[in-house]
């Protein structure tokens, strides 16, 4: 997953682009202890800023 993040951060720099991720609860204990491993899936919320 993290991968996924570093590819996005060079996507979004390259387009002069800006995106607040936060990361909560079991998604964030999956992507660093990968302790639950049938929690694979991470749900998301996305909303414009003006």
């Amino acid at each position: 997953m993290l991968e996924v993040f570093d590819y996005l951060n060079e996507r979004l720099k390259e387009n002069q682009l800006q995106l607040e991720i936060t990361i909560y609860g079991g998604s964030i204990m999956t992507m660093v202890y990968d302790n639950r491993p049938a929690t694979k899936d991470i749900d998301c919320v996305f909303s414009e800023i003006n």
